[in-house]
C-alpha cells in the first residue's frame, strides 16, 4: 500500500522518526487543550459569578466571533518570530509561544503555537511524505478535538482543574517543542 511506503518514509531515520513523532504528538495535545480551553473557560467563568447577559444564538456567535478575530495578531507576530533569530527559529516561536499561552491563558496567545506549528510540519516532513504526515498531524488534531468534547461533557467544570491541565499541556508543548530536532529557519525544505 503507498500509505505504508510514505509512513516508513516519515521513519526512514531515528533522527526523522523523532522528529515525526515529536510533530504527531505535538498536534495530539494543541487538539486537545485548545478547544477544551475553550469549552471550559465560559462554564468556568459562569461559575465564578461572570454574567454574559443575552444568551442568544446570535450573541453567542457574534462573541465566538469576537474572540477570534481578536486571536489574529497572534498569527502575524509568529510569522514575525519565526523569521527572527533573537526568537531561535520555530522552535524557539513555538516553546515561547507555548510557555506565553500557559502563563497569559486569557490573552488567546495559544494561536502563536498554533501558526508556528502548521508553518513546521511541512517544513521539516521529507517532500516524498510531506502530505501524508501532514494529514496525518491533522488528523490526530482532529481526533482530540472530538476527544475535549468527551472530557468536557464528563468532567466537573464547576472547579477550575480542567483549565489548569490545558495550562500543563502547553508546557508539555513546550518540552516537546524543544525536543524537535530539526530547526528550519533559513534552510530549504527537504
Amino acid at each position: 500500500m503507498e500509505i505504508v511506503v510514505h509512513c516508513r518514509g516519515l521513519f526512514a531515520t531515528k533522527r526523522m522518526g523523532l522528529s515525526t513523532s515529536l510533530i504527531w504528538f505535538s498536534w495530539l495535545l494543541i487538539g486537545l487543550a485548545y478547544p477544551l480551553y475553550n469549552v471550559f473557560l465560559p462554564t468556568y467563568l459562569a461559575t465564578r459569578g461572570a454574567e454574559f447577559g443575552e444568551q442568544s444564538q446570535t450573541i453567542y456567535w457574534r462573541n465566538y466571533a469576537i474572540a477570534n478575530l481578536c486571536s489574529i495578531p497572534s498569527p502575524i507576530l509568529a510569522g514575525y518570530m519565526c523569521r527572527s533569530k533573537f526568537f531561535w527559529g520555530r522552535r524557539g516561536t513555538m516553546i515561547i509561544g507555548a510557555l506565553t499561552t500557559m502563563a497569559f491563558f486569557f490573552a488567546y496567545t495559544q494561536n502563536i503555537y498554533y501558526a508556528t506549528l502548521y508553518a513546521y510540519t511541512p517544513e521539516v516532513l521529507p517532500s516524498a511524505h510531506r502530505g501524508t504526515g501532514n494529514g496525518i498531524a491533522i488528523a490526530m488534531n482532529r481526533v482530540m478535538g472530538i476527544i475535549s468534547a468527551v472530557v468536557a461533557t464528563y468532567a466537573n467544570t464547576s472547579t477550575p482543574v480542567p483549565i489548569y491541565i490545558c495550562a500543563a499541556l502547553y508546557i508539555v508543548m513546550a518540552s516537546v517543542a524543544a525536543a524537535f530536532p530539526f530547526e528550519p529557519m533559513g534552510k530549504r525544505s527537504s
